[in-house]
C-alpha cells in the first residue's frame, strides 16, 4: 500500500509538472505574438520619383506612401474614396519600413493630412497623421 501511494505522488508529481510546462510554452507563443504584432509608426509620407511630395493628381501617375517604424508590415492602409488603386510594395516592404503604391480619382479634390490603417494582428483601424500633408488636384 505504501508503495502504490509513493508512486501514485510521483505520477501526480510529474503530471502536474508536465502541465506547467505546457502552459509555459502557451503563455510565451502569446507573448511572442504580440511582440511580432507591435505596430508603431514614426513617419509616413507621399512619394513620386523618389522625391517627396506636397500635390498629388488623379490617374495613371502612381505616387507611393512610405512609413517608417516599428512593425510597420502589420499594417494594411485602408483605401479611401479618393483612392481608385492601392497595393503595397513587397520588395519594400519589412518592419521598419513599408511602401504602398496608390493611384487616384478624378474629381476628388481634397487635402490629405492623414491616412486610415488596420493593424493586421487586432484588426483594430487608427488614423494616422502625414509627416506632411499632400493636396490632390481634380485632374
Amino acid at each position: 500500500m505504501k508503495s502504490y501511494i509513493k508512486r501514485s505522488t510521483i505520477t501526480f508529481k510529474a503530471l502536474l509538472i508536465i502541465c506547467f510546462f505546457i502552459t509555459g510554452l502557451a503563455s510565451n507563443a502569446t507573448a511572442q505574438e504580440r511582440v511580432k504584432c507591435k505596430a508603431i509608426v514614426g513617419n509616413i509620407w507621399f512619394v513620386e520619383d523618389g522625391n517627396s511630395v506636397l500635390d498629388v493628381h488623379p490617374g495613371d501617375r502612381g505616387y507611393q506612401i512610405n512609413m517608417q517604424g516599428t512593425g510597420v508590415n502589420n499594417f494594411e492602409i485602408v483605401k479611401e474614396p479618393c483612392m481608385s488603386g492601392l497595393s503595397v510594395i513587397p520588395g519594400y516592404t519589412n518592419s521598419t519600413a513599408a511602401k504602398w503604391q496608390v493611384n487616384f480619382s478624378p474629381n476628388m479634390e481634397r487635402v490629405i493630412c492623414s491616412i486610415k490603417m488596420k493593424n493586421k494582428c487586432t484588426g483594430e483601424i487608427k488614423t494616422y497623421e502625414l509627416f506632411s500633408g499632400v493636396r490632390l488636384f481634380n485632374q
